[in-house]
């Protein structure tokens, strides 16, 4: 419970929680079907509570760019969450394979954590691969690469809408559809789209209704400024995207995270679960127009009495699916965007721009003039 750390304002115990609650409640609303024994679900479930273990509240950029001893020993690739996958798979083969000498596990503490003590070893093994391969998978610069995949995956098996519902059971996924989702990973089998499910999870609290989904914000934020303060006071300039607590918009850096990043996933993800489009959706999309209006306030623009009724009402989302579904897909390789690509367009889209000063206001280009005046002054030079 104290690990990772309770200091951190973002990355506890409580988004371990949270993370694990959401999880849970995809495989309820039918993403359980994807799985293919109760030992899957069981796997992805010990990931979400192990995916953030032991972090540190600075994320892989200040691991990298500070030169930190984790980011020494993982070469600089996905080095928080191979910290994370390690630190955990550690914590289980202490408790279930070190022995004492006197056929015990070694200690009582350890002894009692052993969670795979009944499981044959080819289970245990099938569990660790899941297991270890979901937590990397956790790692934000592998978004896009992730969800242009799952989305083949998808589109290359179902119809836009549908849902591959087995005609003999209708609590199972095609078995032959089902084939799509696995792929061969460090020699064995592994389920990606329950690793979706775990992402989706991962990146889901701007669809918390209120007042969650502003708690996560202030916390994820607040997390992320005390990063560019210590990187300030070490000279790592410049300081990471998002951390720079002088120059991000708290609303804007909403609106971009959930138009770019959460909406997406959970369109993509409700045409695997049919359930997403009416539980989910309309909360997001509530949330979003909730910042868009502080947005406008910020601005000093009227905000329509007609917008903040439909706040209170259920959101249709149809047209949101379809425009989100039809609009312009990112374009990736077939391993994964590289780190630097996936953070430009993270600061690209989250980072707040900057005030013109009044002088680029009235600048013109030069040549330019006002044809209702002819004085020769009104030209820019």
């Amino acid at each position: 419970e104290s690990d990772p750390p309770p200091a951190n304002p973002y990355h506890n115990s409580t988004h371990a929680a949270d993370a694990l609650q959401t999880l849970f409640s995809l495989l309820c609303l039918g993403g359980s079907s994807y799985a293919s024994s109760p030992l899957e679900l069981f796997g992805i479930l010990c990931a979400a509570v192990c995916h953030d273990m032991g972090h540190p509240g600075r994320n892989n950029s200040f691991q990298v760019r500070s030169k930190s001893d984790l980011s020494v020993i993982y070469n600089d690739v996905s080095v928080l969450e191979n910290m994370h996958a390690a630190r955990a798979t550690r914590l289980l083969s202490l408790a279930g394979d070190e022995d004492d000498g006197g056929g015990n596990s070694a200690g009582s503490e350890t002894g009692d954590l052993d969670i795979l003590a009944r499981m044959q070893p080819t289970q245990k093994d099938a569990f660790r691969s899941l297991f270890r391969r979901a937590i990397l998978n956790t790692d934000m610069t592998l978004h896009f690469a992730q969800v242009a995949q799952m989305k083949a995956r998808v589109s290359s098996g179902i119809g836009r809408g549908s849902h591959p519902l087995d005609d003999d059971d209708d609590d199972l996924v095609d078995g032959r559809y089902l084939e799509k989702f696995y792929q061969t990973m460090d020699g064995r089998s592994i389920n990606m789209a329950l690793l979706f499910f775990l992402h989706a999870a991962d990146v889901s609290n701007p669809a918390k209704a209120g007042p969650l989904f502003t708690e996560w914000c202030e916390r994820s934020l607040r997390e992320l400024f005390e990063q560019g303060d210590e990187e300030r006071r070490r000279y790592l300039l410049p300081l990471s995207p998002m951390c720079d607590r002088d120059n991000i918009n708290k609303n804007d850096s909403q609106i971009g995270y959930i138009k770019f990043i959460v909406r997406p996933t959970f369109v993509l993800l409700s045409d695997m679960i049919p359930n997403v489009v009416t539980e989910i959706l309309p909360v997001l999309e509530r949330n979003l127009r909730y910042w868009e209006n502080r947005k406008k306030v910020e601005l000093g623009l009227p905000v329509d009495e007609e917008e903040e009724e439909a706040e209170e009402q259920e959101t249709d989302v149809e047209e949101v699916v379809e425009a989100e579904k039809v609009g312009p897909n990112i374009v990736v390789d077939d391993a994964t965007l590289s780190g630097d690509e996936s953070l430009l367009m993270e600061e690209h889209v989250l980072k707040k721009p900057k005030e013109k000063s009044r002088t680029e206001e009235t600048r013109k280009p030069k040549g330019d003039y006002d044809r209702n005046n002819n004085n020769n002054n009104n030209k820019h030079e």
